[in-house]
C-alpha cells in the first residue's frame, strides 16, 4: 500500500489545467470565448498564470465555477491586455528622431472663397489666401520622460492581477487527507 497525502481540500490551478492545451482548449469550449487572442497568446497566459497561481488552492469548491472565473477574465481583460502590449512594442520601437517631434498647427484663411462654407460638416474649404503654420519639437529629456511615463506601467501584472480572486487570499493546508492506495503486486 502506499500513502497519497493531499494538502488542500480543493484542487490547484495546475491540477486543473495541467498544460497549456487543456487551458487553451477549454477556453475555447466555453461560452465566453472570444476569438480575438490566438492560440499562442493564450499559451502565454496560461504560462504567467502557472508562474504566479500555479500551485495556489482554487477560491472555490467546484472546478466549473472556477474555470467559469478564469474565462470571464479572459473575456473581459484579455483583448484590452493584448492591445496595450502591442502598443507598447510600438512605442518600445520609436526612434529618438519619432519621440522628437511635437504637434503642428496650421491656421488657414480665405477670403471670398468660391464655395460657401457649411456648418453641418468637418471638410476643409480647397481654396486659401494665407496659411500659418506652428511647429513644435520636444527635447530629449521631455521626449523620454513622456515615453517613461507611457512605459512604466506593466500592462502585464495588470492584468495578470485580475486573475487573483479566482484563488484563494491566505494560501495554507486546510487538513491532510491520508488515503491509502492498493498496489497490484504480482503472485509468482
Amino acid at each position: 500500500m502506499s500513502l497519497v497525502i493531499k494538502k488542500y481540500c480543493v484542487p490547484t490551478f495546475l491540477e486543473i489545467f495541467t498544460n497549456s492545451d487543456a487551458f487553451v482548449n477549454g477556453y475555447k469550449a466555453s461560452p465566453l470565448y472570444l476569438n480575438e487572442l490566438t492560440d499562442a497568446q493564450l499559451v502565454v497566459v496560461y504560462a504567467l498564470l502557472s508562474a504566479k497561481y500555479g500551485m495556489n488552492p482554487i477560491a472555490n469548491k467546484t472546478e466549473d465555477m472556477f474555470k467559469n472565473k478564469v474565462y470571464s477574465i479572459l473575456f473581459k481583460y484579455g483583448p484590452t491586455w493584448n492591445k496595450k502590449l502591442d502598443l507598447q512594442k510600438k512605442l518600445r520601437q520609436l526612434t529618438d528622431t519619432e519621440l522628437m517631434l511635437g504637434t503642428t498647427t496650421i491656421y488657414n484663411r480665405a477670403s471670398n472663397p468660391e464655395q460657401a462654407p457649411s456648418t453641418d460638416t468637418l471638410d476643409e474649404l480647397t481654396y486659401i489666401n494665407d496659411q500659418n503654420t506652428q511647429k513644435f519639437k520636444k527635447n530629449k529629456s521631455q521626449a523620454y520622460a513622456e515615453l517613461y511615463t507611457i512605459l512604466r506601467d506593466d500592462v502585464t501584472d495588470t492584468f495578470i492581477n485580475q486573475f487573483r480572486y479566482c484563488f484563494r487570499n491566505i494560501v495554507a493546508g486546510d487538513y491532510i487527507w491520508v488515503e491509502e492506495e492498493e498496489n497490484e503486486e504480482d503472485e509468482t
